[in-house]
């Protein structure tokens, strides 16, 4: 079970290297006695390559697409030189500045054999100081597989590898381990975590290797060592779908106007109008520069739902018209789609010079929810990028999944904020108990189809209320970085409330505002009312009782029930 090879004569990783362990002494050196030929009768001499070359092989090549799939696929091949081994492989990927996927990885391994039995880890970030941390890891990959044997690739079936989709400029570590001290990789003089091989859009940086199963200890982790293998991707902004966006019309027409000339002339007009929009809608501008988002096409198509003409002379006929979108970057589908039905007034008048039309439908509603994740131990840091993308993925597929039963859908899932928050509480034995807890404001955006208005803060609270210990649990099986979280409190902040579904881009509070408003209003009068009758009476009993100074001594008290639900006593001095 120990590294397999000759004394290298390379020298030590430097401590003083960015990338370098954050102890020196966690690895084994290259002269340690540990590495030296064990003489294995099952390694064949070919294998033991007494001084093998300190330099990495730099291959990149392009794969053939599947026919399910989008873009290119893309390999990097480190070596395949071996020269010494043990249980497992370990290093790490960074991209570079598009998001790409990583579809599986192939590894060395002396066997021929069909009962290969290979496990694969990754982690985000680095792996230094998480060699023998399995709760640090995620599993992505059991197999069973053939080996193909000294020199050549064996590769783990893309059936049997969870993806693993990296944002630009991100690191990820990854592990492969055999049940059986089999993988092949090379001694190498790269710095730990320095690329060994590059690619236009990632490098595999030099790492470790482990000589124990599952995970080794530190007495078992050799530095530095070259995967052997090959890392297969593909780019994610070539994958890049049209984005559609998709609005109902009821449309008044000429009865001698209709089929397919009716919807070429409606397809006409939202496409027009869009394009006019793109150049002059702040809220699309952005996507516009940025994104270079494009106006591609809009098609039509007889909706078949109800629809009721207003005049003998004309007909009405419900229509779906597909506004088709292009961008050269990577936007958020749901951020955008909203953003487009937010104008669905605007698209409706574009129909209307032509033909009078009402619109009928999705509408946005949006919320902001505040999750505060609990835990029992002090978090020194917020969510990394890549866990906060996780979180809101999660929570996406959660609501999606949930509102299937719902009138409404999701769009999309922002973390707009969030804090770590500690504190610490003495307890009797001089201890103190670290207690932490992270809030996270998300905004929620779905769609609701009118004439039903909803208080979509409600449903989703409700929704999330319901399954909270689901939720938590997919939480942790995204991401490490949620394993301390204990519970979970969910609120809602504010709320959009559609009337017939009309939100703009700055609606929320100002809905919140507006509800509160009349809230006030009427218990405004019910309280001068109230007053009315109040002096009425104390006049009255003043009157009755024969003296003025008694009724300029009365007071009376009002209660007034505020929209936040606590009480405030106003005392009137009744004059």
């Amino acid at each position: 079970f120990y590294d397999v090879g000759c004394p290298s004569q390379v020298a030590a990783t430097s401590s003083t290297s960015p990338t370098a362990p954050r102890a020196p002494s966690l690895y084994k050196s290259d002269t340690d006695p540990a590495e030296t030929d064990r003489s294995d009768p099952s390694i064949s001499p070919s294998q033991r390559t007494d001084m093998p070359s300190t330099s990495i092989s730099l291959s990149s090549t392009r794969e053939e697409p599947a026919i399910w799939e989008c873009g290119e696929n893309y390999i990097v091949e480190t070596t395949f030189e071996g020269g010494t081994g043990a249980y497992g492989s370990m290093f790490t990927v960074t991209s570079k500045s598009e998001p790409v996927k990583i579809t599986t990885l192939s590894f060395h391994s002396d066997f021929v054999d069909d009962n290969v039995k290979a496990f694969v880890y990754t982690k985000t970030g680095d792996f230094i100081g998480y060699e023998n941390e399995p709760r640090a890891w995620k599993m992505i990959a059991e197999s069973t597989l053939r080996g193909a044997g000294n020199g050549y690739p064996s590769t783990i079936p893309s059936v049997d590898f969870e993806p693993v989709h990296m944002l630009p400029n991100e690191t990820v570590s990854f592990y492969i381990t055999l049940t059986t001290p089999d993988i092949r990789y090379t001694r190498s003089n790269l710095t730990l975590g320095s690329p060994m091989s590059s690619h236009e859009y990632l490098d595999v940086n030099a790492g470790v290797g482990l000589a124990d199963y599952p995970f080794a200890s530190e007495l078992f982790v050799y530095s530095p060592r070259a995967f052997n293998g090959v890392v297969h991707f593909s780019v994610e902004a070539e994958c890049l779908p049209s984005l559609n966006v998709a609005y109902t019309f009821n449309v008044q027409h000429p009865v001698n106007v209709w089929g397919s000339d009716l919807l070429r002339l409606v397809a006409s007009r939202v496409e027009a109008t869009a394009r006019s929009l793109l150049i002059t809608q702040p809220s699309l501008m952005e996507y516009r520069d940025e994104a270079q988002l494009s106006v591609d096409s809009a098609v039509a198509e007889a909706a078949g739902g109800s629809c009721t003409r207003i005049t003998t002379a004309k007909s009405c006929t419900s229509i779906d018209v597909t506004l088709v979108l292009n961008a050269s970057e990577i936007v958020r589908r749901g951020a955008l789609t909203s953003a487009w039905l937010r104008l669905y007034d605007e698209i409706t008048d574009g129909v209307s010079p032509q033909f009078q039309s009402t619109y009928a439908g999705d509408i946005p509603v949006q919320s902001t929810i505040i999750f505060t994740l609990n835990a029992d131990e002090e978090v020194a840091t917020e969510m990394p990028p890549d866990t906060h993308n996780k979180f809101e993925l999660v929570l996406m597929a959660y609501l999606a999944e949930k509102f299937e039963s719902q009138n409404v859908s999701v769009l999309d899932v922002e973390t707009a904020h969030q804090v770590v928050r500690s504190d610490s509480n003495a307890t009797p034995g001089n201890r103190h108990l670290r207690r932490s807890t992270i809030v996270v404001t998300t905004h929620i955006t779905g769609t609701s189809r009118p004439p039903l208005e909803i208080d979509f803060a409600a449903v989703v609270e409700d929704v999330i209320d319901a399954n909270l210990l689901e939720l938590e649990e997919s939480f942790k099986r995204a991401d490490t970085y949620f394993d301390m979280i204990n519970s979970i409190d969910v609120s809602p902040a504010t709320t959009s409330v559609s009337n017939m579904g009309k939100l703009a881009p700055a609606a929320a509070p100002y809905a919140y505002a507006q509800n509160a408003s009349r809230t006030v209003h009427i218990w405004a009068v019910v309280g001068l009312c109230s007053i009315a009758v109040g002096v009425a009476g104390l006049y009255i009993t003043s009157r009755r009782g024969g003296g003025e100074e008694r009724f300029a001594d009365q007071y009376a008290d009002l209660l007034v029930d505020g929209k936040e639900g606590g009480k405030r006593k106003i005392l009137f001095r009744v004059v």
